[in-house]
């Protein structure tokens, strides 16, 4: 064997060693994982409704061939809100304020680690938005168009509309049995938005109530209806109008009134249209409804008084469960109407009788103060009443005049007729009866002895007649 044929059988052994020792021995002996490092990054802050990103990026791995994968939990609840991802950003949204740790999991499929960060999302001020301006008649119901926007849709809401110189009635309603007063109302104190439940409150005011009627509109419908009165409740199956009271609901008090909504299932909205009345009577109404990017609520509302007195501001005030409020004003223009005045129908009396009036009005200015003033049509006046009384002195017919003049200098005015018939003297009346009978009897009597005398005097003649002898031819 030459030097170099052992050579090479050298070299062979060494290779059929190298390949028994490879078979044997672990590969893990040549070369040791490092696990990676994670980071989460952070804190972070955010609003709600908005959605937040979070960075694992400087996360980091000693093996620069490993390929790093990313998982998130994001209510730090043990469960992974994401899949593993080699993006190391990820995003999320809550609805509500929040305060918590969010945890990222890293792993290069040999090894993982985990890290957390604060994450801090703060409350959104629900944002009220409503009609413009609005020029209306005293008395006049008109619609306010009101939305509100809240990104945090996992918050309740507590909205309140008030119209400042909305009264309680110190005016006099025109049948002298006081004012008007405020009329009913049905609030919307909260809404559910998850299962969509309006919890309101119908305020009976000064008027009692025996029906509020409900209707859904929109293709929504009514899934659930509790009203708890003073004396019901009730639960009725899903359906899209009903009336939810029966008996009445008297004046100054308040009743519950939970809806649940389902809104349409291809559009998401819901409607809920109300009427309060009283014996058919339809004393208010108003409109509830969502839109897709908030709330919107259309209340019908009355204005009782014209703007030459009060100040009339729409203010829509909402206020979330977590504080947040947001304000919107709607100023209102509104022109004062003169009073309606019937003074009653026309009369015939006799000269001397008392004359009884009976006068009405009606004022669409409920909180409107009245002065009240007859004219009797002779020189004399009433005033402060509707029911004056008066006695004329003379016959003759007379224009009377009621006349109404509210506070802010508009009147009416509606006229009647008297007509005052002549009064007779019984005694005068008695006497020329008296005259005409003697004047009868003299008259009848007075024919009696002229024809009793008539008879006499022909009876006389015929005896005298029948005595006289008869007379001789010669004699004549």
């Amino acid at each position: 064997m030459t030097k170099s044929d052992r050579g090479i059988c050298v070299l062979m052994a060494c290779a059929m060693i190298a390949t028994v020792v490879s078979l044997v021995m672990p590969t893990n002996v040549c070369a040791q994982n490092t696990p990676p490092e994670a980071d989460a990054g952070g804190p972070y802050v955010g609003a709600e409704g908005s959605p937040i990103t979070f960075d694992a990026s400087e996360s980091s791995d000693d093996d620069p061939e490993d390929q790093l994968q990313y998982r998130w939990d994001f209510h730090n609840d043990g469960i992974w809100d994401t899949s593993y991802s080699i993006d190391p950003t990820a995003t999320y949204t809550w609805y509500d304020d929040y305060s918590g740790i969010v945890v990222v999991n890293v792993t290069d499929s040999l090894s993982n680690d985990t890290a957390t960060a604060n994450v801090t999302v703060t409350n959104v001020d629900p944002a009220p938005e409503g009609t413009a301006d609005i020029d209306v008649n005293e008395g006049d119901m008109f619609p306010i168009q009101i939305v509100f926007f809240d990104p945090g849709t996992m918050d309740t809401f507590l909205t309140t509309v008030t119209i400042n110189g909305d009264g309680d009635g110190n005016g006099d309603n025109g049948n002298g049995n006081g004012g008007h007063g405020g009329l009913p109302q049905l609030t919307l104190d909260s809404i559910s938005y998850e299962s969509v439940i309006l919890h309101m409150t119908l305020h009976t005011n000064n008027y009692a109530v025996n029906d509020l009627e409900l209707q859904a509109l929109e293709g929504s419908l009514i899934s659930r209806l509790t009203a708890e009165g003073t004396t019901h409740t009730l639960t009725p199956p899903t359906g899209s109008h009903y009336h939810v009271f029966g008996t009445d609901i008297p004046r100054q008090s308040s009743s519950s009134v939970d809806v649940g909504m389902e809104p349409n299932p291809d559009t998401g909205i819901w409607a809920l249209q109300w009427e309060i009345t009283y014996n058919g009577t339809r004393l208010s109404a108003g409109f509830f409804s969502n839109m897709t990017a908030g709330i919107s609520l259309t209340i019908d509302k009355f204005i009782p008084d014209d703007c030459s007195r009060l100040n009339h501001t729409v203010t829509i005030e909402t206020e979330d469960d977590d504080g947040g409020i947001g304000v919107h004003h709607i100023y209102i223009n509104v022109t004062n109407l003169p009073p309606t005045v019937k003074a009653g129908p026309d009369q015939t009396v006799v000269e001397g009788d008392i004359v009884h009036f009976n006068g009405s009005y009606e004022d669409p200015g409920w909180l409107d103060t009245h002065e009240i003033v007859w004219d009797f049509g002779d020189g004399n006046t009433a005033e402060d009443t509707l029911k004056p009384e008066h006695r004329y002195g003379e016959p003759g017919t007379y224009t009377v005049t009621l006349n109404v003049t509210d506070d802010d200098g508009d009147w009416g005015t509606d006229t009647l007729l008297v007509t005052v018939e002549p009064q007779w003297d019984i005694t005068l009346i008695l006497t020329i009866l008296a005259i005409i009978i003697i004047i009868i009897v003299v008259a009848v009597v007075s024919r009696l002895v002229y024809a009793r005398t008539t008879e006499r005097k022909e009876r006389t003649i015929e005896e005298r007649k029948r005595r006289r002898p008869p007379t001789t031819k010669g004699e004549e």
